[in-house]
């Protein structure tokens, strides 16, 4: 009989009979409460609070060994855990991305640094002594940033936007080949020179000082800012300067200084342009395509970086740009 009165109510109310019984056998335990939305009974903070944000900020600035656990990264869940520890909160894995939002947390790859052997100190009197040097030159002479990278078969994985359930597949040719190469920065003008050799030698780096006494022959000098690398120090190099005491004079960066070095930031966008997620399959065609791109990008002249160290006054930051994560809880 209750079967049938279960049914008959579940036709009129047009649901199942399973949600007729479960509202029932809920009204008979608890009363009228328990047909309530469950949402409105929820404890917790209805917002995100003062402490909950300076948590998550100083957690985030931090690696989780810094609060007592063994992983490398922090995860959505791995953040409700700490949140749960520390102030006994419950929250869901939606909730917590939610409070990153707002708080302007993003997902982000992380950045290597190495720190300069140098003192800061040290490194930055290096840093403004040629500064002084860039500022003080004549008409006839020009400062070019040189620096080399190295360019894979193999694509660099990166981001990619794709579908729920769908991940982008790229196919690589299995056996990796390599081609470095040199790239000068000129000053001022941002005009690049570029250079390619099969392998990373006092070759490569002579190439590039050959290329570019040719570019800028109508200078008297040419300035190279550039890092503590062998091959800029090998004995070829130094026979191919002694020959043009004039032509060219070194200034060295203070060891592990990329940032002070503009033109890695030309390697960079080179590398996001033309070898991340690539489908090359040789590399004669993946070498077209670079020096299509360093052609292009030498006529136009329209990337610009912020925070130039050598549109001003080079400072402590452009030696040291991560932060202390040191730091004892």
């Amino acid at each position: 009989m209750q079967d049938q009165k279960c049914r008959a109510a579940a036709r009129r109310l047009r649901c199942s009979d399973r949600f007729v019984r479960v509202a029932t056998q809920r009204f008979i335990e608890s009363g009228l409460e328990a047909l309530s939305d469950a949402r409105f009974r929820r404890k917790g903070p209805p917002h995100l609070t003062p402490e909950l944000a300076e948590l998550l900020r100083r957690a985030v600035r931090l690696e989780p060994s810094a609060f007592g656990y063994g992983w490398n990264h922090w995860t959505l869940q791995r953040l409700v855990r700490l949140v749960e520890d520390r102030m006994g909160l419950r929250l869901s894995v939606s909730t917590m991305c939610r409070y990153l939002r707002e708080l302007g947390i993003r997902w982000l790859r992380a950045r290597p640094y190495v720190e300069s052997p140098w003192p800061k100190e040290r490194a930055v009197r290096r840093l403004r002594y040629i500064a002084e040097q860039v500022r003080r030159l004549g008409p006839d002479e020009v400062v070019v940033f040189a620096d080399e990278s190295e360019v894979h078969l193999n694509p660099k994985m990166g981001y990619d936007w794709c579908l729920r359930g769908h991940r982008r597949r790229v196919r690589t040719p299995g056996t990796d080949q390599r081609a470095y190469g040199a790239l000068a920065l000129e000053h001022g003008t941002r005009r690049l020179i570029a250079t390619w050799r099969a392998r990373k030698n006092s070759d490569l780096f002579l190439s590039l000082l050959k290329r570019s006494d040719r570019v800028c022959a109508d200078k008297r000098r040419i300035h190279i800012v550039l890092d503590n690398a062998a091959i800029h120090k090998s004995k070829p190099v130094q026979m191919y300067l002694a020959r043009k005491p004039v032509g060219f004079k070194s200034w060295f960066l203070p060891p592990f200084c990329p940032n002070a070095n503009p033109v890695e930031r030309e390697w960079q966008a080179f590398h996001n342009e033309v070898t991340v997620l690539h489908s090359q399959d040789n590399m004669a065609s993946l070498m077209a395509r670079a020096k299509r791109y360093f052609s292009h990008r030498s006529r136009s002249n329209t990337i610009r970086f912020r925070r130039d160290p050598w549109q001003r006054k080079p400072r402590s930051s452009d030696v040291v740009t991560a932060y202390d994560t040191r730091e004892v809880v």
